[in-house]
Order: C-alpha cells, then structure tokens, then sequence
C-alpha cells in the first residue's frame, strides 16, 4: 500500500498495487485479497518479494495487523463473505496461527466443506447463515490441517498476471493453474495488472480494456464469468472501473441497467411533477400538443415516467430496459417503448407512449 514504511521506518522499496489500507478496500466494495506471507523476525509478515525471502525493504506490514481489519470488517458486516488468497513462503502452521491469534478461525470455510471436482458452491446466503464467510485459498499444498486453508490449484482456474496475461484478446493462465476451461475446479480467477504497477495504466484500462478481457475470458474459461477479478489501483478508471467489471461478471445484478452508473444518476423527482404541473404543461405545450413532460425517478429496473400533457390527463409508467411493456392507467392501455444511448458525460432515455386514443406522447430524459 502506498506510503508503507519497513520496520527501521525507511521506506518499502518494492512498488504498492493498491492506495488505501485494507479496512479501506473492504468499505469500499473489495470482497478479495492476495497476499504474500513470510516468515520474518520471528512473525508472519507481508512481503512483495524475491527468492522465496522478505527483506527490510520489501516488509510491508506484520499479518496480523491485516486479520485483523478483517475480522473488524466481518464482525461488523454479519452478511458479508471476503475470500483470502495467500500466496506461503512461510512454515506450516505460521498461517493458521495468525488467523487464529486475530479472531478469524471462526468464520473460516472448512475446507472439509468446500466442494470437489468442481461441484457448485453453496449460495452465498447458505455460508453466511452458517458463518462460513472467510474463505481462505494457500499456494501450499497439505495445508488444510495445519492452516485451515485449502489448497488454491484444487478449486481455481487462475489467468496469468502482469505483462504476459494482457495480451488483447487472449486468456492465458498462471502456470500453477489448470487449463481455464477446466471443469475440476468451479472457481475463476482473472488477473488484469502490470508487471510493474502503475497507476497511470490502470486509470486507463481498468474500464473498456477490462471489460473485452472480461468477455475473452469467459469464453476461455468454458462459459463462465470470473468469481474473482484482481485489479491494481481499483479506484483509478476513466470508466466504470472494477465495479462495473464485477457488475457486469455478476450478471447486471446490481440495478438492472447496462452501466451500474445509472444507479447513480437521477433528473427531476417526483415532486417536481407536483408542484410544477404548470411547468409541465407549458413545456408540452411549446413543442407538439401530443408531447408530454418526462420526469423520472431510479426505481429499481427501470424508471417512474410522469407525463403531464396540457389536455390535463397524468400519464404514468414504467420505463424499463424491455423495448415494450404493456401499462395500465385510467381504465385505458399504453405501449411503453424505450430507447437509451450514451453521449459524453450523458446517458439519454427516449420513451414513446402510444395510446389507444390517438396521442403519440415522447419524452426524453438526459442523466448527469
């Protein structure tokens, strides 16, 4: 992390991936963290390192510190699950003891538990009702007893990281891993970074460029969408960033919308249509006597349409990603037709109304 200092408190020479502490990641929205853990002056230690050593200018921090802004975070979040990779150059044991010091053996996934072969993971809401929500992958095999951790190469499929695993178009994976299409391990693991990291680079591609990995990837990896995207610099993106990538992985749970900017943006408010029906009617009235005044609230997939026409009927509905859905007001039909694109900074919606009456109602709506 930026600005860390070794133990003698001159600075860690090896170059941070990240800008923020930990309990900074996890409030923000990061559920996974790699880490590379060392035996260093008689404790576990944080290492970005060489030749299987950590040194004074490549300590970052004692383990410890960072279990325990873990446990912190899944003591005060009861429905939150957060997954652990760690990458060993430690004894055995050292890990488990670590984890079990900063009060983390007791939301630890047994391994005894986790799924073989590749057999579909329990649903989220199952592991948090049980507590199983630290799991926790080892580079090391045989760790399951000492550590409590699963053997990673067992459950993930991992893409290669830095300069090699960025080639467009392309998935290749870690050498430690199986083949992307494997169906023995049922996890998915995308690596999009620099050799070197580089905040520039990523403030660049951890948008459009990450996304078309993402999709390259998918069709890789026998189908499927990463379960786990690692990103360096995860604030930094001319785009939608890593939010978006996960949003887009996770289906476009997160509000329905093709950007999960939309869950951000809003016009007018319902008020609006309250206090200014005059406002609304002159503005009809200005353009075509069938045009009506959008105003538009976020409403979980899709938008609440006011039209106030200045032939005095309200018109409202419903206007969702689907290209026609049927409304019912006032004893009569519309069709709903919709229409989004993006300019610039703008999203722009268009949505028509046709009625059995006649009128042709269009309004359009732009978001900040």
């Amino acid at each position: 992390m930026a600005g860390t200092t070794s133990p003698s408190g001159t600075p860690v020479l090896s170059t941070p991936n990240q800008e923020d502490t930990v309990a900074d990641q996890l409030k923000n929205g990061v559920r996974g963290l790699m880490l590379d853990t060392y035996d260093y002056n008689n404790d576990l230690w944080l290492c970005h390192s060489f030749s299987g050593k950590c040194y004074e200018i490549t300590a970052f921090q004692r383990a410890s510190k960072v279990f325990k802004e873990v446990e912190g975070f899944l003591n005060a979040n009861p429905d939150e699950v957060v997954t652990l990779f760690v990458e060993e150059y430690t004894a055995a044991g050292a890990l488990g003891k670590a984890l079990s010091a900063a009060g983390l053996t007791k939301y630890v996934f047994p391994p005894a538990s986790m799924p073989k072969d590749g057999a579909d993971w329990p649903p989220l809401k199952d592991m948090i009702a049980q507590n199983h929500r630290l799991l926790v992958f080892t580079s090391k095999q045989g760790r399951e007893g000492s550590d409590g951790a699963a053997f990673q190469w067992d459950y993930v499929v991992e893409t290669q990281y830095g300069g090699d695993g960025l080639v467009v178009g392309a998935c290749p994976k870690r050498a430690e891993s199986k083949p992307m299409d494997s169906k023995g391990q049922s996890l998915v693991l995308l690596n999009f970074f620099t050799t070197n990291p580089s905040q520039s680079w990523a403030c660049v591609n951890n948008s459009a460029p990450l996304i078309s990995k993402l999709r390259a990837c998918y069709d890789a990896s026998a189908k499927r969408w990463p379960n786990y995207i690692a990103v360096d610099f995860y604030m930094r993106s001319s785009g939608g960033g890593a939010p978006l990538a996960t949003d887009v992985a996770n289906g476009r749970l997160q509000c329905g919308c093709d950007s999960i900017a939309y869950c951000k943006r809003l016009i007018w408010n319902m008020r609006t249509a309250i206090v200014n029906p005059v406002l609304a009617s002159l503005v009809a009235a200005v353009t075509l006597p069938t045009f009506g005044f959008l105003l538009a609230e976020i409403f979980g997939i899709g938008f609440v349409t006011v039209f106030k026409t200045i032939h005095g009927p309200v018109f409202v509905a419903l206007c969702s990603s689907s290209s026609v859905t049927v409304v019912v007001f006032v004893g009569s039909i519309v069709l709903v037709f919709f229409h989004g694109f993006e300019r610039g900074p703008f999203s722009i919606h268009i949505c028509s109304f046709v009625t059995f009456l006649g009128p042709v109602f269009i309004a359009l709506s732009g978001f900040r």
